[in-house]
C-alpha cells in the first residue's frame, strides 16, 4: 500500500502567526458565518483580524501579562475572538466546560488561578454563584461587553497589540481534561503546541469546502481541527452553539466536511435508515449499495446520483467526516462510504494538543486511526502508545508529579494501548488503566467487549467491567423493543459462542437510565459497583 505525497503545507509557530497568516492569505474570504435571532452574520479573515487586536489591546491597557482568562459559553463568533485575543496578548487561555457544574467551575477557577473570566450570558446565575466563593478581577459577557470592547478599541491605535512578541514555547493555554476516570488534570499547551498541531495536521490532510463547527470549543479537537484547520486552508466555518439546530445548519449552510464524535455519526447513519424504513424504501436502497459497490470496483463512482436523497438530506455537499474520540464500527464506515461520505477516522489526546494521526483523504483504512501526521512519532512500548514532538503538552499545571509520571525523555505516555501495522497506520486497542485482570492473569480489554456487544440488537449503551473475577456487561437497553431484555440476553448467548472462554460475558444487568457521560459524550468509566438504577 503506497502512501501518496504530504500535502505541502507553511510552517505556522504561534497562534499570533496564524492570525496574521490567514488574514495576510486569505484577506476578505468569509472566515465564520452565524445565526443569531433569524439573521445571518458574517466576517471576513481581516475583519476577524481587527476584532481580535482590538480585545486584545483592551487586555494589554489592563495590564494583564501571562494572566490566567478563563472562558465559559456555547460556541460563538465572540468565544473565538476571546480566545485568540488572550493568547496574542501575552496571556493564558483557560477553557471551561460549559456541562460542568458550580462546583467544578468553582474548583477549576481557583485551581487555574484564572484573574477574570469571560462567560455566556446563558450562564449568568451559575457565574453569579460562583463570583460569591472566588475573588475574580473582571468578569466580562461574552455578548455584550466584549462586543462593546471591540467596537471601542477598534477605532483606537492597537499597534502596541500588533508589535507584541509571542515566543513560541509560551503557555498558551490550560485546557482541563474531562477524562473518564480520575480528577481533571490541567494540561499546559504551548503556541507552538497548538499552532504546530493545527499545521502538521493539515499535511495529512486536504480540506476544500467550508464546515459547520458544533462540536465544543472548551475541547482540543474542536479548537485545533475545527476551527484552526479550517482557518488555516481560508474555508468558512459556520458556527453552531446548539446541537439541536445541526439538522437544520446542515439543509441551510451545505457543509463539506463535518468534524464529530462517533455517537453523532452512529445518530446519523440510524436516521438514514429510520428515514428510509418510513418511506418503506429500504430493499431500494439496499440494492442501489450493491449497483454503487460494484460500479465502484469497475471505476465508475456514481453515489452522488445514486444516494441523492440521502446526501440532500444532509445539505447536499457533504463528502467528509473527521471523526476522533473512539473507534467506529467498520461495517458503518463501509456504507457511508456507499452512500458517499468518507469517514476518517484520527486518534489524538489533549496532552498532544490532540492530533497524532489521522487518516488522509485517499489513504485509509477502516478501523484504523491513520498515519502518523508529519512532525509527530509514535512508538510502542509493551502495548502502550507513546509520542514525542511539538505537539507534546509542556505537562500538568502544578502537578509535577503527575507531569514526571508520564513525560520520559520527551515521549508523553498516553495510557492507550495500540500498534502500527506495515504501513504506518496506527491501530488503539483500549486504555491500560482499563483493563480486565483475571485470576487466571490474563488481560481482557472492556473496549473490544463493548465493539461487540453494541451490535446487539437493542443495545443502546454498554460498559464491561470486571466482578467476582468475571466480566460482567451493564447495558443501557432500547426499551421502544417489545422483550428487549430476552432479545439482548439472546444475543449476548450467540455473541459469546464466539469469544474465547476468558472473554466470554458472565453476568448481564440491566440500567433505567442512560449512564453518566463527558461533555464530549463517552462513558464515565465506574467499576466499583453498578449504579443505583441498575436492575439484574
Amino acid at each position: 500500500m503506497n502512501q501518496y505525497p504530504l500535502y505541502e503545507i507553511d510552517t505556522v509557530s504561534n497562534l499570533k502567526e496564524l492570525l496574521n497568516y490567514c488574514a495576510e492569505k486569505h484577506g476578505d474570504k468569509v472566515a465564520f458565518v452565524w445565526e443569531s435571532k433569524d439573521k445571518h452574520f458574517s466576517v471576513s479573515f481581516n475583519d476577524f483580524k481587527a476584532d481580535v487586536n482590538a480585545l486584545a489591546a483592551y487586555f494589554v491597557s489592563l495590564g494583564f501579562v501571562n494572566e490566567k482568562v478563563a472562558i465559559l459559553g456555547e460556541n460563538s463568533y465572540e468565544w473565538i475572538v476571546a480566545f485568540f485575543a488572550i493568547a496574542i496578548s501575552g496571556n493564558v487561555v483557560v477553557p471551561i466546560d460549559k456541562e460542568l457544574t458550580e462546583c467544578d467551575i468553582t474548583l477549576l477557577l481557583t485551581h487555574s488561578d484564572s484573574k477574570a473570566l469571560i462567560y455566556s450570558e446563558t450562564y449568568k446565575e451559575i457565574v453569579e454563584a460562583v463570583n460569591t466563593n472566588i475573588e475574580l478581577e473582571s468578569i466580562l459577557g461574552l455578548k455584550t461587553d466584549i462586543r462593546r470592547i471591540i467596537d471601542t478599541e477598534k477605532p483606537l491605535n492597537i499597534q502596541e497589540t500588533e508589535n507584541l512578541k509571542i515566543e513560541d514555547d509560551q503557555l498558551c493555554a490550560i485546557y482541563y481534561t474531562s477524562g473518564t476516570t480520575g480528577k481533571p488534570k490541567g494540561v499546559m499547551l504551548s503556541h507552538k503546541n497548538l499552532a504546530s498541531n493545527a499545521t502538521n495536521a493539515c499535511g495529512n490532510f486536504y480540506s476544500s469546502g467550508n464546515s459547520i463547527m458544533f462540536l465544543p470549543l472548551s475541547h482540543t479537537f474542536s479548537l485545533v481541527a475545527c476551527l484552526f484547520g479550517q482557518l488555516y486552508y481560508g474555508n468558512t466555518n459556520v458556527i453552531n452553539s446548539d446541537i439541536r439546530n445541526i439538522s437544520k445548519d446542515l439543509l441551510e449552510f451545505k457543509p463539506w466536511l463535518l468534524f464529530a464524535v462517533p455517537q453523532f455519526v452512529e445518530t446519523m447513519h440510524k436516521k438514514i435508515w429510520e428515514s428510509a424504513k418510513a418511506r418503506k424504501k429500504e430493499k431500494k436502497l439496499r440494492a442501489a449499495m450493491i449497483i454503487s459497490n460494484i460500479l465502484c470496483k469497475m471505476g465508475i463512482d456514481r453515489r452522488r446520483i445514486l444516494f441523492k436523497d440521502v446526501l440532500v438530506s444532509l445539505g447536499g455537499e457533504l463528502e467528509v467526516i473527521i471523526c476522533g474520540g473512539a473507534p467506529l464500527d467498520k461495517k458503518l464506515i463501509k456504507e457511508l462510504h456507499t452512500f458517499g461520505i468518507n469517514i476518517l477516522n484520527g486518534y489524538g489526546i489533549t496532552e498532544c494538543s490532540p492530533i497524532v494521526s489521522v487518516n488522509r483523504n485517499c489513504f485509509n483504512k477502516h478501523g484504523s486511526a491513520g498515519p502518523v501526521i508529519p512532525g509527530c512519532e509514535v512508538k510502542i512500548v509493551d502495548g502502550e502508545i507513546w509520542v514525542r514532538g511539538d505537539n507534546v503538552m509542556l505537562g500538568y499545571y502544578k502537578d509535577p508529579q503527575a507531569t514526571q509520571e508520564v513525560l520520559i525523555d520527551g515521549w508523553f505516555k498516553t495510557g492507550d494501548l495500540g500498534y502500527l501495522d506495515e504501513d504506518g497506520f496506527l491501530f488503539v486497542t483500549g486504555r491500560i488503566k482499563n483493563l480486565i485482570l483475571l485470576s487466571n492473569s490474563i488481560n481482557v480489554s472492556p473496549e473490544e467487549l463493548e465493539a461487540y456487544l453494541v451490535k446487539v440488537d437493542g443495545v443502546l449503551e454498554v460498559l464491561v467491567y470486571q466482578e467476582n473475577n468475571g466480566i460482567t456487561a451493564e447495558i443501557y437497553p432500547d426499551k421502544s423493543i417489545n422483550n428487549v431484555e430476552t432479545m439482548i440476553r439472546r444475543g449476548v448467548e450467540s455473541l459469546n459462542n464466539t469469544l474465547p472462554k476468558h472473554k466470554k460475558i458472565h453476568e448481564i444487568k440491566f440500567r433505567e437510565t442512560e449512564f453518566s457521560k463527558t461533555s464530549t459524550r463517552k462513558i464515565k468509566r465506574n467499576c466499583e459497583g453498578c449504579s443505583p438504577n441498575t436492575k439484574v
